[in-house]
């Protein structure tokens, strides 16, 4: 059975590859002038984030996230720091 064990032993543009063919596609975003996509695959997440919109470009990170608790912590800490406001100089 593959496993992200497996997984993780992939150059960033194979696990790229693997997950076009074999991960669920959740969604993609733009934050910051870079390319995110999340995607599904036997049962753990993974977020690749591009440096530009070209599908073949290699991936500048691809985080791992091993069960959806720790896929929402980080989604909550991503949604929290857009809103934080930029310190002002009073």
């Amino acid at each position: 059975m593959f496993t992200k064990f497996f997984f993780k032993r992939f150059s960033p543009k194979q696990q790229v590859i693997y997950l076009r063919k074999k991960g669920t596609l959740i969604g993609n975003q733009v934050r910051n002038s870079c390319y995110f996509s999340l995607y599904l695959i036997k049962g753990f997440f993974v977020e690749v984030m591009f440096n530009s919109e070209d599908p073949e470009e290699s991936p500048a990170k691809v985080l791992i996230f091993p069960n959806l608790e720790s896929l929402n912590n980080y989604l909550n800490q991503e949604a929290l720091s857009g809103w934080k406001k930029p310190n002002s100089i009073l």
